[in-house]
């Protein structure tokens, strides 16, 4: 069992195999942190402000029964600002023993070289479901309806609310026209 482990996430939208890791993130650690990132940058890729990626997050966390989580929104940083990324979360989100749980390279690599233990997902999912929110816009943009089985029970609830299909396709018709 670990103490603390540190999520950082994007969230665009949060998908069933963000929802498997987080529930075994829950069950091996007392306490989890999610940080959600690029909270205040809207664009093809991140269509959806932070408070909106954590209210489905909430609700999803809520109808799992899950309850040793604290969220946070990271402030966007340019791609050159990626040490102050770094060196903002070590000092606002780390504690000695805090593991990081990640998939991406980057972020293993750069808090490895900061001297943090970083757990891939494969490491602790039995069963990974192989999607990525890339995907699930790609499906909703072709107007595939098999995206719907894809998404969080949050994203569900919140989908027309958001007006996430809309969005999702106005976004990439303005990084198209760009």
């Amino acid at each position: 069992m670990y103490d603390k482990i540190l999520i950082p996430l994007r969230i665009q939208p949060l998908h069933i195999g963000h929802v498997s890791m987080l529930k075994k993130a829950s069950q091996i650690a007392n306490n989890i942190t999610i940080l959600i990132t690029s909270s205040t940058k809207i664009d093809s890729n991140n269509p959806f402000f932070g408070n909106e990626r954590k209210l489905m997050l909430k609700k999803t966390l809520n109808d799992l029964n899950i309850t040793n989580y604290e969220i946070y929104l990271l402030p966007s940083f340019e791609h050159e600002e990626n040490n102050y990324w770094i060196n903002y979360i070590i000092k606002n989100h780390l504690e000695e023993k805090t593991q990081i749980l990640s998939g991406n390279t980057w972020i293993k690599n750069t808090f490895s070289q900061k001297g943090f233990k970083c757990i891939n997902p494969n490491e602790i999912i039995n069963n990974k479901i192989n999607i990525s929110a890339t995907q699930i816009r790609d499906m909703i943009i072709k107007e595939d309806k098999t995206y719907e089985k894809y998404l969080a029970s949050g994203t569900k609830h919140y989908f027309n609310e958001f007006k996430i299909k809309e969005r999702i396709i106005q976004a990439t018709n303005l990084s198209n026209t760009n």
